[in-house]
């Protein structure tokens, strides 16, 4: 006789599909970033240009009544951990355009590192860029004296321009901390420059290349192990229970007693009934079952 008592059927995931669910998640996110990124980078790189290639921005007025305005490592520094290498394979060239609002002066924009600028003004009023708000620079003041020799008599610019009306600059940039310099040719006090800057990066759109096709990859292979994980078939959780249970009460010769023997074998003491049942209906029962 085989006595299976009710019970609510339950399935659970294999540990491996479980495993491979949690792993697709994983690289599922990651590769979401990457297609965002190299998608924005393509963006950039097909409607962010100029014909010229450069990628370029004209910032508001640049003025100051002191004798120069400078833009230090906001825009112009590398960290000095950074490899030489790294900036300089990026290939990254800088072009500053700018323009004397007082036509009748002549304009000088320069570049220079940064320990060489800074010995250069020393003690010497000027205004540095600190961050920019938008297209409008935030000036942090210097202060000092009003008089600084002309910066076309100095030899540590390793980029320069200078003359009436609109000077132009271009220099490859290069690992190093380095400040660009707009003032007066001959060094005197009120500046007062339109200045357009101008970047062209050549890694752009290999970059975003790189970006999506690993972004892809990742998507793919996160995919397909969600998709993995979340379907087939489940596992019984009480299957296995279930069938020990109806070994020991249907009998099996294979199946093994509380005590360690073969269930046929166990004495009759230690199949007793409990305390308090009545054998005669249990007895009753068992022959109308069989």
């Amino acid at each position: 006789m085989e006595v299976v008592g009710p019970r609510r059927k339950e399935l659970v995931m294999k540990p491996g599909r479980v495993t491979a669910l949690v792993i697709g998640c994983l690289v599922v996110i990651p590769s979401l970033g990457l297609l965002v990124g190299g998608g924005a980078l393509g963006l950039v790189h097909a409607f962010g240009r100029g014909d010229d290639g450069y990628y370029d921005a004209t910032l508001d007025r640049l003025e100051s009544s002191t004798v120069a305005v400078t833009a230090e490592d906001v825009t112009f520094a590398t960290d000095p951990g950074t490899a030489d290498w790294l900036l300089d394979t990026l290939d990254a060239d800088v072009r500053l355009r700018v323009t004397n609002v007082d036509r009748d002066r002549d304009v000088f924009i320069g570049v220079g590192r940064e320990t060489d600028v800074d010995d250069y003004l020393d003690g010497v009023a000027h205004d540095v860029v600190s961050e920019l708000d938008g297209t409008t620079a935030v000036y942090s003041p210097r202060s000092g004296s009003a008089a600084v020799a002309p910066p076309t008599e100095q030899t540590f610019w390793v980029s320069s321009a200078d003359g009436p009306g609109t000077q132009e600059l271009n220099w490859e940039a290069t690992s190093g901390r380095w400040t660009a310099v707009v003032m007066n040719a001959d060094g005197t006090p009120g500046v007062a420059s339109d200045v357009n800057v101008g970047v062209k990066a050549d890694f752009v759109l290999p970059l975003a290349l790189i970006m999506l096709g690993v972004g892809l990859v990742f998507a793919i292979v996160g995919v397909a192990l969600i998709v993995f994980g979340s379907s087939g078939p489940r596992v019984d959780a009480l299957d296995d229970v279930s069938d020990e249970v109806s070994d020991h009460v249907s009998g099996d010769p294979g199946a093994r007693s509380p005590g360690g023997g073969a269930l046929g074998d166990e004495p009759a003491a230690e199949w007793a009934a409990p305390a308090g049942t009545d054998v005669a209906d249990v007895a009753e029962r068992a022959g109308a079952g069989s």
